[in-house]
């Protein structure tokens, strides 16, 4: 191969790593940007439990990441499922997870450990109006602070542009060291 030639092909391999740099740059913005909040709202539920909403869903396919606490006084465990429900408060789906807080001493001295949050993204099929009941149990409920659910309507869904932003980046990579060897030259020059 020339000298022009090869030339040729790595100003052409510049430019694809250069567009898929780009490509994956562009793509983690659009996720940070659809994965951004434009509504907030904050509820805060009796121990034993409760009802959230209404809740309107603006449109199809509408994302909305919910976030759920509970404090608690140590020793104590809580479970808290949300469930689902729509107009006419029927029964759609549920999640839920365990929260919990622990102290205790063993050989390395006092510890303590705790669980006290968890959060899940729906996206919700068709617009319209939606309830969320929430349902605990507990270990103790005299110990069980409120429950706190928060959510947050987000512009869309991020999924697509995160598997693209790496996939180009991946991409990008290897183009980049199909031309340049920097990661191989690297190993090479610093594996003695």
């Amino acid at each position: 191969m020339t000298k022009e030639l090869d030339d040729q092909r790595r100003a052409v391999l510049n430019n694809l790593t250069l567009i898929f740099f780009v490509f994956s740059a562009l793509c983690l913005g659009s996720a940070l940007f659809m994965g951004s909040a434009v509504e907030s709202k904050r509820f805060g539920i009796p121990a034993k439990g409760g009802m959230v909403g209404p809740v309107e869903v603006p449109k199809k396919n509408a994302v909305f990441l919910f976030e759920v606490t509970q404090g608690m006084k140590v020793n104590n465990w809580t479970y808290v499922t949300v469930e689902v429900l729509d107009k006419d408060k029927k029964f759609l789906h549920a999640f839920g997870d365990e929260f919990w807080s622990e102290t205790g001493r063993d050989s390395d001295g006092n510890w303590s450990e705790s669980h006290l949050e968890f959060d899940m993204k729906i996206t919700f099929d068709e617009p319209g109006t939606y309830f969320f009941k929430v349902v605990t149990e507990a270990s103790n409920f005299k110990a069980a602070r409120k429950v706190v659910v928060r959510y947050k309507r987000l512009r869309g869904s991020s999924v697509a542009f995160w598997w693209l932003c790496f996939i180009s980046l991946g991409v990008g990579i290897v183009i980049n060291e199909v031309n340049r060897r920097t990661i191989i030259t690297w190993i090479e020059e610093n594996s003695d």
